[in-house]
């Protein structure tokens, strides 16, 4: 069944707590005072382009190929009044309506309906889904304020250039726990699900899973893989960033082996997936699209996703083997005891020692 909504909305909507705390933290970025009054306008526009079981939308006027609800601000007055326990006018309604048409989430024309000319309403349901799948990953993974200078200076070649700058000697970090790591590659599963619907991981059962948990963990303690990270990937393959590579085609994903094939292939190719091209290759300030929260969560990748995987293919080569990859960690160099861990699990008859000391003897000297 062909619906109005993308099936990740449609799957954002049916997670009630996440849609409901991203359109409030989207509704709270509107000018005006009320801002449940936004939220019930907001839902209930959504409420009537979502499927049903038996239907692709619970509107039905369809104009221009464009499907539309033809309810009068009066109408809609009367519905919000319930939920607020007060009588809100037509005229309020179309006051805050209107800051919504503004952000560009719907837009009005008017046609002929039932003999009358008539206003009808629709949704951008494209940029609805995109910002309000920001909203919710702001809310949900950024710290207060950390977004706060990707909105003032909109030039974004000076923002790239003073990010480069800003990271360019980054201290190492302490390495993270067992359980921070857990917590992190969580939250990128969240992420992937809601992005690209690529299932939760959770049947631990499955040796597939456990593999599949297994590679995400290496990609986040190598800093090759973050919310940040798969936010913009998600972005850059939307807005057409892959187009001409092989793996550019369109395809609903749907497993996570699939999309790790893809972005982040294993062993020697790591470097050209589609995740390597993005970071290593792609010229960001070629691409409009490129702006606002978008440009956030990129300018977040220069300070760790970026140069991970500057050091891994400055380390590897472009097509390093895989032990290469399984002994290269989140500070962009080579910690013995911390390879050896990896190396002990996936290659224990391997000489550990001969493999990892000679790339850390090199980063030492740098």
């Amino acid at each position: 069944m062909n619906t109005f909504l993308s099936s990740t909305f449609v799957d954002l909507i049916n997670k009630k707590n996440d849609y409901n705390t991203a359109v409030r933290q989207l509704c709270n970025e509107l000018p005006r005072q009320n801002k449940e009054i936004y939220r019930l306008i907001l839902t209930d526009l959504i409420y009537h382009f979502a499927p049903t079981k038996s239907s692709p939308s619970r509107a039905r006027v369809k104009r221009n190929g464009t499907l539309w609800t033809v309810d009068s601000y009066k109408t809609i007055a009367e519905r919000i009044s319930k939920p607020l326990s007060k009588i809100i006018s037509a005229k309020t309604i179309q006051r805050y309506y209107t800051d919504l048409v503004d952000k560009g989430w719907c837009r009005n024309e008017r046609h002929m309906f039932a003999g009358k000319n008539t206003l009808h309403r629709t949704i951008n349901a494209k940029k609805l889904e995109f910002d309000l799948l920001g909203s919710l990953f702001t809310h949900l993974y950024k710290k207060v304020g950390e977004l706060d200078e990707v909105q003032i200076d909109p030039n974004i070649e000076k923002k790239i250039q003073a990010a480069k700058e800003s990271t360019s000697n980054i201290t190492t970090d302490s390495p993270r726990t067992k359980d921070q790591l857990d917590s992190e590659v969580n939250r990128i599963i969240l992420a992937g699900d809601l992005l690209f619907r690529l299932g939760n991981l959770n049947n631990s059962r499955r040796k597939r899973t456990r593999e599949t948990r297994d590679r995400l963990v290496q990609l986040v303690d190598a800093n090759l893989l973050s919310i940040d990270a798969i936010y913009t990937l998600h972005d850059a393959w939307v807005n057409g960033a892959f187009a001409g590579m092989p793996e550019s085609k369109e395809r609903n994903y749907g497993y996570w082996p699939n999309w790790l094939n893809d972005f982040y292939p294993n062993g020697r190719a790591l470097c050209q997936g589609l995740a390597g091209y993005w970071f290593l290759e792609a010229e960001p300030t070629a691409h409009k699209w490129l702006n606002g929260e978008k440009l956030g969560y990129y300018l977040a990748c220069m300070g760790k996703v970026i140069p991970a995987f500057e050091r891994f293919k400055s380390n590897c080569g472009k097509n390093p083997d895989p032990e290469d990859y399984q002994a290269f960690v989140e500070d962009g160099r080579y910690d013995v005891q911390r390879s050896e861990i990896y190396f002990q699990r996936l290659y224990p008859r391997r000489d550990l020692q001969e493999m990892v000391l000679p790339f850390s003897k090199a980063n030492s000297d740098h």
